[in-house]
C-alpha cells in the first residue's frame, strides 16, 4: 500500500491557507482548486490546478493519476467538490469543521448574532 502523498485543497480561500500550510510543512504536495485565479491560496499550494471546479469528470481523472486526496474548510462549495469527486454521500457540515479546527488550534470563521 502506497503512502498518501498528494492533497487538492479546495477553494484556496484565505480559511484554506492553515491546512496548506500545515500539509507543506508535513511534506505533503499541495494542489490548490479554485475559479478564482487570484484566490490567496495559490500562493502557497504547491501548484494550482488550472481545471473548473464543474469538470468533475477531469478533476476525478486528476485524483486517480496522481494519487490525490480532496480537503476543504470551512467550505460548503469546497466540501460539495470533495464529496463529488470522491463519491461520498455524507456531507460533514461547518459545525463540525470548526470544531474539529478549533481542537486542532486552526483559524476559522467566527459567525455570531447581529
Amino acid at each position: 500500500m502506497s503512502f498518501l502523498k498528494n492533497f487538492i485543497v479546495v477553494p484556496a480561500g484565505i480559511w484554506q491557507v492553515p491546512i496548506i500550510k500545515i500539509l507543506k510543512k508535513k511534506k505533503f504536495n499541495v494542489y490548490t482548486l479554485d475559479d478564482d485565479a487570484l484566490a490567496i491560496g495559490h500562493s502557497y499550494g504547491k501548484k494550482n490546478l488550472k481545471v473548473r471546479t464543474n469538470n468533475i469528470k477531469k478533476l476525478k481523472k486528476f485524483c486517480n493519476e496522481n494519487k490525490c486526496k480532496v480537503i476543504s474548510l470551512s467550505s460548503d462549495f469546497g466540501l460539495n467538490i470533495k464529496n463529488q469527486i470522491e463519491n461520498n454521500k455524507k456531507l460533514p457540515n461547518k459545525l463540525e469543521q470548526r470544531k474539529i479546527q478549533k481542537k486542532l488550534k486552526l483559524n476559522y470563521p467566527k459567525f455570531g448574532k447581529i
